[in-house]
């Protein structure tokens, strides 16, 4: 018969093993991810002409500054901008391909820090935040996103 102790560890291991998809699918839908990939999911590879950043070192911010600490790999390519998360959370983030048509480009700065603003989706309207200096390294700027060179 299986002690105290024994229901305790499966009960802690059952909740850390529904934490992590549950807690996954919440920063999707707050940080409107979910929203993105109900149009933009794309499963396909990074386009070979694609200038890429992160997930290292890069911090990303989306809707209601959800934050993205190295979790997030940026590819710019003639076409458009993917999104795609490291493993952790890629249960309920799933790659992202939006083309430039369904963007805009704006700069921003707060808390004393450089950012440029992509908004995602013409109907969704998510901002997606990202470092001046990896906007610099993607050849990102509001007047030309679609000619990275």
């Amino acid at each position: 018969m299986p002690g105290l102790s024994d229901i305790l560890s499966v009960l802690i291991l059952a909740l850390i093993i529904g934490l992590i998809p549950g807690l996954a699918f919440l920063k999707s839908y707050r940080s409107g991810w979910l929203a993105l990939s109900r149009r933009f999911r794309n499963p396909a590879p990074f386009p070979d002409d694609a200038i890429t950043v992160g997930p290292r070192s890069l911090t990303l911010y989306m809707a209601r500054w959800s934050k993205y600490p190295d979790m997030v790999r940026i590819a710019v390519s003639r076409e458009g901008i993917t999104l795609s998360i490291t493993y952790t959370f890629g249960i309920a983030h799933p790659r992202l391909f939006i083309p430039w048509h369904e963007t805009h480009i704006a700069r921003d700065r707060r808390w004393f820090q450089d950012f440029t603003v992509i908004t995602l989706g013409n109907s969704e309207r998510i901002p997606l935040r990202i470092p001046a200096h990896a906007a610099h390294s993607l050849n990102l700027t509001p007047s030309n996103p679609a000619e990275p060179s």
